[in-house]
């Protein structure tokens, strides 16, 4: 069973051991952090300073779709919090923002 979110500001939440929520205000080099999520197990072990969290073990029998859920789950309220930052953050990986696509239309 997921326990229901209930979060104020400054207030903390740990729905599992190690995951909560603490509210910082922390300037970042991009309008939105990147998790990246890589499908495959060998893609996560190939980049693992740019892959967040490797959803492979789902597939490998590693992990269930709820441990990797909750593990996105409190990495993603970890970056919001300002205690964790994703490897792109880490690395300085940023686009620049494109209001209209220059590619080709198809």
């Amino acid at each position: 069973m997921v326990p229901r979110l209930e979060h104020r500001v400054g207030a903390s939440y740990s729905p599992t051991p190690g995951c909560s929520v603490v509210d910082t205000a922390e300037r970042r080099a991009g309008l939105v952090p990147v998790v990246k999520v890589s499908s495959r197990t060998a893609l996560a072990e190939r980049w693992p300073d740019l892959i967040d969290i490797d959803a492979g073990r789902i597939a490998t029998g590693g992990a269930t779709i709820e441990e990797v859920g909750w593990e996105i789950f409190c990495f993603i309220l970890d970056v919001a919090s300002g205690r964790k930052k994703t490897w792109a953050d880490h690395w300085g990986l940023h686009n620049a923002l494109a209001l209209f696509n220059p590619g080709p239309i198809t």
